[in-house]
């Protein structure tokens, strides 16, 4: 099934304007920019962007692009998300400010 039946939520358009879809998945631990940081586990990737004072933020699910936000599943102990939009899980790089968040 596509994206569209997935989703479940008549949709014609996801705007994302603070973050560019992200670059190729490296094989190796490794900055894709300065502002972005694409991490790869043997299963899984983490996409997170930095903010001016260099903390990360801003993480995003790889199948559709949608942010984490309040009303994702996050598990604590394994520092996991389930995306509300696909069913997606994700991973999540340690944050101080994301238990003030959710």
């Amino acid at each position: 099934a596509g994206r569209s039946q997935v989703c479940e939520i008549p949709f014609g358009l996801v705007w994302s304007p603070m973050m560019s879809p992200p670059a190729a998945v490296p094989s190796t631990l490794s900055p894709v920019s300065d502002a972005t940081t694409t991490t790869t586990t043997t299963t899984t990737t983490t996409t997170t962007r930095h903010n001016n004072n260099n903390e990360m933020d801003m993480h995003c699910c790889r199948s559709c692009l949608a942010y984490l936000n309040m009303y994702a599943a996050y598990d604590a102990s394994t520092g996991r998300w389930t995306c509300p939009l696909c069913g997606s899980t994700e991973n999540v790089a340690p944050s101080p400010h994301l238990m003030e968040s959710l």
